[in-house]
C-alpha cells in the first residue's frame, strides 16, 4: 500500500504491515518501507492508488523550440523536429511538431530543456481545489 508522511506534501512510498516490535506502543499498527524504515499508523497517512474524481492527467512529451521565447511545449503525441523557414529570409529553426495536441508551459519548468534536447516524457495531474 502507499503512504506519505502525516502533514507534508512528500510523494507517497510503499510501505508494508509489520507485527509490532518487542518494544512497540501495543494497539499500534506498525509499517515498514523498502528501505527497512518503521513508522506507526500515526505518522502515516495511506494514499489511495484510485485517482479521486474529477482530476485530469495530461500525459506526454516536453519540447523547447530553437527561437521559444520562454516556452515549453508539451505534446500529448510523440513530437518530431522539423526545419521550419523564418518568412521569407533564407533562414530556418528548428521547431518540434506532432500530430497531438501542442500545451504551451513556462520554460523555466524545465530549466534543463534545450532545443537540441531529446522530448521529455512527463505526466501533469490536474486537480480541483474546493
Amino acid at each position: 500500500m502507499k503512504a506519505k508522511l502525516r502533514g507534508t506534501t512528500g510523494a507517497p512510498f510503499d510501505v508494508e504491515e509489520i507485527p509490532v516490535p518487542e518494544d512497540g506502543i501495543p494497539f499500534a499498527r506498525y509499517f515498514a518501507d523498502n528501505e527497512g524504515n518503521i513508522f506507526t499508523d500515526g505518522v502515516l497517512e495511506f494514499v489511495s492508488d484510485t485517482p479521486a474524481p474529477n482530476v485530469k492527467e495530461i500525459e506526454g512529451w516536453v519540447t523547447v523550440d530553437e527561437f521559444s521565447c520562454g516556452a515549453a511545449y508539451l505534446h500529448t503525441q510523440y513530437p518530431r523536429c522539423v526545419d521550419k523557414s523564418i518568412a521569407d529570409t533564407g533562414d530556418y529553426e528548428a521547431v518540434w511538431e506532432s500530430d497531438g495536441i501542442a500545451y504551451e508551459l513556462d520554460q523555466k519548468l524545465f530549466p534543463e530543456l534545450t532545443e537540441e534536447s531529446e522530448p521529455l516524457k512527463i505526466r501533469i495531474t490536474i486537480t480541483p481545489i474546493d
